[in-house]
């Protein structure tokens, strides 16, 4: 059973989402969450209290969806089965998990012009470089952080692509492979 506070999280990931960070005001997500006026006040004094509460809860749902892929990536030491787990990660996040991704977006523009929330932001990117090289390690980087670095940015750039113009489609799987042969030769 959702907490309250849980609700308000989901009600603000959906205003992120429909409406970006403009959007995202205690009375929309009281709305986007069925609940009653104030309610999101109750838990989240000021609209900073609510961008930080989303933050955490977008890392707590990433970091379940990142364990979700770990199971499938943690035998592959190939890259043609690295490419396929990451495109279907590409695809996940701009289908299935589209409106996460999307209030992920609007956090992230959030930081470029909060420096306290870049931080945060750069925090949980750097656990990801982090896990990033260590399979790029596997593959015979040279520069394993560094690539993952690249890599994610890369991957970043392929769901912006396929969110907003997935017409005509993009081949991901591909992109992906040019983008590892490029980091890793070949």
């Amino acid at each position: 059973m959702p907490t309250r506070r849980n609700e308000i999280l989901i009600g603000a990931v959906s205003v992120l989402a429909r409406g970006g960070p403009r959007a995202l005001t205690h009375l929309s997500v009281d709305a986007a969450a069925e609940l009653p006026k104030g309610s999101t006040s109750n838990h989240f004094r000021t609209r900073d209290a609510l961008i930080q509460g989303v933050l955490g809860h977008l890392v707590k749902t990433e970091q379940a969806l990142l364990a979700d892929l770990l199971g499938k990536v943690e035998g592959v030491i190939d890259r043609d089965g690295f490419a396929r787990r990451l495109a279907d990660l590409v695809l996940y996040m701009t289908e299935q998990s589209r409106e996460l991704t999307l209030a992920r977006r609007a956090i992230f523009l959030e930081a470029a012009w909060r420096p306290e929330i870049r931080d945060q932001v750069l925090g949980w990117s750097v656990r990801y470089w982090q896990l990033g090289g260590r399979w790029l390690d596997r593959l015979g980087s040279a520069d394993p952080e560094g690539h993952a670095r690249i890599l994610l940015a890369c991957l970043d750039g392929l769901i912006t692509e396929v969110l907003s113009r997935p017409v005509p489609a993009l081949d991901v799987q591909g992109a992906v492979r040019l983008v590892l042969d490029g980091l890793l030769g070949g």
